[in-house]
This record gives C-alpha cells, sequence and structure tokens, in this order.
C-alpha cells in the first residue's frame, strides 16, 4: 500500500494513491461498516467532516472498484498534499468523498483513511457529478464545479502547461531489499 499524506481541516491523515480513478475520498466519522472498524489491535483513523472550512456540496457519491466501495456525500475543504512541513502543494476547495459506507477496504493494516485517485481527470465520478448537480460551489471563492472534482486537474490548474505531469516511484519493501522513501512528484522530476 502506498499512501500519500493529506492534511485538511485541520486533520492529518492518509490516502491512499490509485492511479486507476481520478476521485479522492475519505471514510468519515460516521463510518461504522467493517472497512472502518480496526482489527486485531489495529485503528483505522477517520475524517472528521464536521469542521466549518468543509462544505456540503448536496450530491451523493458512490465508487465501486473490482473489489471494494465507499459512499457518502462529495464535500469540499482546502487541503495540502505531501509533507505538512515541506509541500506547497495545495489545492483550494478540493472536492472529495465523504464516505460513511466503506466496503473491502483494508484501511486499518494500511494506515490510510481513504482514497486518492490521480487517473485522468475524465474519470472523475466527482466532477461529473458536481457539473449536473451541485448548487453550492457558489459557497468556495472563485470555484466552478468544473475545477473542483479530479485531483489531478487540481494539482495541475496552475501549473504551465510545460509542468502538466506526475512521477511515482515505487520503493521495494525492506524485506525485498527496498531502502528509502516512495515518491510521488507533482510537475516535478524526482
Amino acid at each position: 500500500t502506498y499512501t500519500v499524506p493529506i492534511s485538511a481541516a485541520n486533520q492529518q491523515i492518509n490516502a491512499q494513491l490509485d492511479t486507476g480513478s481520478g476521485d479522492l475520498w475519505l471514510a468519515n466519522q460516521d463510518c461504522d461498516t467493517d472497512s472502518c472498524r480496526g482489527h486485531q489491535g489495529l485503528t483505522v483513523v477517520k475524517f472528521s467532516d464536521r469542521a466549518d472550512s468543509v462544505v456540503d456540496q448536496d450530491t451523493p457519491f458512490n465508487i465501486s472498484y473490482l473489489l471494494g466501495s465507499a459512499s457518502g456525500r462529495v464535500k469540499t475543504a482546502s487541503m495540502l498534499f505531501g509533507d505538512p512541513v515541506s509541500s506547497r502543494l495545495i489545492i483550494n476547495s478540493q472536492a472529495f468523498g465523504s464516505c460513511d459506507q466503506v466496503a473491502n477496504e483494508d484501511m486499518d493494516s494500511g494506515n490510510f483513511t481513504g482514497i486518492i485517485g490521480v487517473g485522468p481527470p475524465a474519470n472523475s465520478l466527482i466532477q461529473a457529478d458536481l457539473n449536473a448537480t451541485s448548487n453550492t460551489a457558489w459557497l468556495n471563492v472563485g470555484v466552478r464545479p468544473p475545477d473542483t472534482g479530479a485531483v489531478l486537474a487540481g494539482f495541475w490548474y496552475n501549473a504551465r502547461p510545460g509542468r502538466r505531469f506526475m512521477g511515482i516511484g515505487l520503493q521495494r519493501l525492506e524485506e525485498d531489499g527496498g531502502t528509502g522513501d516512495s515518491v510521488l512528484t507533482i510537475g516535478n522530476h524526482d
């Protein structure tokens, strides 16, 4: 499991990196499904979506994977992606699924709260739903629904055309001879 640290609404969480989807979702404090419960002494960190800085978009969210699913409501919040001390990758009013139903996700052993999809923006279910249904996007200063859905589009929002790329360097597990950390870069080479 490869995770990305995220800071949102004064909370530090991790999201599992997924290159096949274009959406971000987080298990919220109301999630009580089996995936949201810790097992064998492990715990699941849940995101509290009740902060004033988290805006409900009045839009349902539902995503299914080959194995696993998550559902809840679309919300927006400003988020910092990466190390909270050194990262400058901030997306204002990033849309995400705040999920109270999560199935078949090993969030406790993987130490993650949700999934961050860095796939093509055309894969964003949230973006499609926001385009069709959001009537509260105006609450996010200067943000229209098309600017908030896909995470990758948010990463590239103010980037020069030559800087609209990302890189993923995955390190082997220590027991397989790996040393160092895995790296996700946006608009720069590692």
